[in-house]
């Protein structure tokens, strides 16, 4: 694998408004033409296959908004990374903290701990040496060859132990997951800074669905939703070939084009006409743009500040269930 990895130093000169929060400044990655993903402080790097990459040029462009800034970067580096050794160190990295959040009575973890243990316990770590820097004379594996080859025992071990675990019985409680980021249409930024908020959302989430974890048996079913249809007419207008990836994930079940309402509006101050019409435009977008089979469903208001009282008749008429 090839990782991507870019570090940047803030400077805002005067108020920054809201470009630093969370996650300012924002940028993209190209790889020859196409946009691959986004970057920003939760993703400052991505991961590719080496054989992706031929003959093709990198482009890292970084953008820091409306508000006045200096930005330094003082890290961009292209990096190998052995399969191996990431997949056991982000396994291990997630379960250590899992096992912090679980209670010493929980009967899981002391199963987890000696998973954990064990998988450790397989990888030849002789020639490692952090934090003291050695001299290549005092090393008798300068290539770190016998950690790297017991990489694959500890994974082994690691997934042999998780699979051993007691699994979920029918009826015991589950909890079903689906992705979600909420994008402020008109917030403390201008509309440009929307466009492209939104379009990097989706090169994000896209990015993370194109690229599973590689050794995996089932790899994961990520499913990500994204309401607003205005959302939608934007990347289709901006990001044509974003916007065609979208639909085809949606189709394939990844992707839950769903929400009902144009905008996620405010209800206590337009009128019931108003929200009607947020319904009617919604419904008739996406049965336009991305098919009959898109059916809308759910109400989804995630950041509303109180819900009109005729809402439930609205909804119940609009053959909306949730």
């Amino acid at each position: 694998l090839v990782r991507f990895q870019f570090d940047i130093s803030n400077n805002w000169v005067g108020n920054t408004g809201d470009d630093d929060t969370p996650s300012g400044p924002e940028g993209r990655y190209w790889i020859g033409d196409a946009q691959i993903c986004a970057i920003d402080s939760f993703h400052n790097g991505a991961m590719l296959d080496w054989d992706k990459l031929s003959n093709h040029t990198v482009q890292l462009r970084i953008f820091s908004g409306r508000a006045k800034a200096m930005h330094t970067l003082t890290t961009f580096g292209i990096y190998l990374v052995h399969k191996n050794t990431e997949a056991f160190y982000q396994r291990l990295r997630f379960l250590i903290d899992l096992i912090n959040q679980l209670s010493d009575t929980n009967p899981d973890k002391p199963q987890l701990l000696r998973v954990v243990d064990n998988a450790v316990r397989k990888l030849d770590i002789r020639e490692l040496h952090y934090p003291l820097d050695l001299f290549d004379i005092r090393l008798q594996d300068t290539d770190y060859k016998s950690f790297y080859d017991s990489t694959q025992a500890a994974l082994d071990a690691l997934k042999k132990g998780l699979s051993e675990m007691p699994k979920a019985q029918e009826g015991d409680p589950a909890i079903s997951i689906v992705g979600y980021s909420h994008v402020d249409t008109m917030w403390l930024w201008p509309i440009n800074i929307t466009h492209f908020k939104i379009s990097n959302t989706a090169m994000s989430m896209l990015y993370l669905q194109d690229h599973p974890p590689h050794d995996f048996e089932n790899p994961v079913k990520w499913k990500f939703l994204a309401t607003a249809p205005q959302h939608y007419k934007w990347i289709e207008e901006d990001y044509k070939p974003l916007y065609d990836r979208i639909i085809d994930r949606a189709k394939e079940g990844f992707w839950d084009i769903n929400g009902l309402m144009w905008l996620e509006p405010d209800t206590n101050n337009p009128s019931g006409e108003s929200l009607v019409r947020q319904i009617l435009y919604g419904v008739q977008y996406f049965k336009k743009h991305a098919g009959p089979e898109f059916k809308q469903t759910v109400l989804f208001l995630p950041d509303c500040f109180g819900f009109n009282a005729n809402l439930p008749q609205i909804l119940q008429q609009a053959e909306v269930d949730s």
